[in-house]
């Protein structure tokens, strides 16, 4: 065991005086680190819990997440899939408590490239994100078979795009903060 001048503990095997092998690394706050070191950093599989009760389970590299994970908000939100720096980026399914899935790119912990995200009512969303938010070329569809195609900008229909809805209406045109603006073709 060795305790460090911040109060940070760590429990485990040392080799040349360095943390090598399993052990746990505790913060005072509550936070801690149980599994693989090279050279005093987590690396290897390990599992951090914050004192928050966010948890992180996979890969570390160079004390941050590396590779594959899993995180698991503390109110029940997880993301599966890869993570580079610290971050979620690659592949990655992020589920939220409510049912609200959202599967593909990630880039620097948020949501960028093309996914598709659905909603528990039925409500499906297929195309590009940036920022954690719909941007970009893509379509949305309800449930009750109405469906916007076009550009979207912080989640909504916006620039051009075509909506129709359930009962064969159709307008083509310039949207705006999700409704249709001028001149549009029915």
């Amino acid at each position: 065991m060795k305790t460090f001048a911040d109060q940070t503990v760590y429990i485990g095997n040392f080799i040349d005086a360095k943390a090598q092998g399993e052990g746990k690394f505790t913060w005072p706050d509550g936070t801690y680190y149980e599994g693989a070191f090279i050279d005093d950093l987590k690396s290897g599989k390990g599992t951090k819990t914050w004192s928050s009760g966010d948890v992180y389970t996979g890969d570390f590299a160079a004390n941050e997440a590396e590779g594959n994970g899993v995180f698991v908000w503390a109110d029940g939100t997880k993301y599966t899939g890869e993570y580079k720096d610290g971050l979620r980026h690659g592949e990655g399914m992020k589920e939220w408590v409510d049912g609200t899935e959202l599967v593909g790119m990630f880039k620097k912990g948020k949501a960028h490239g093309i996914g598709e995200k659905t909603w528990p009512d039925g409500k499906k969303y297929q195309g590009e994100f940036s920022n954690d938010e719909e941007n970009g070329q893509g379509e949305l569809s309800w449930p009750d078979g109405m469906n916007y195609r076009g550009t979207f900008k912080d989640g909504l229909p916006e620039g051009k795009g075509t909506k129709t809805w359930a009962d064969g209406t159709i307008i083509t045109g310039q949207f705006e903060a999700g409704l249709a603006k001028g001149k549009g073709t029915k």
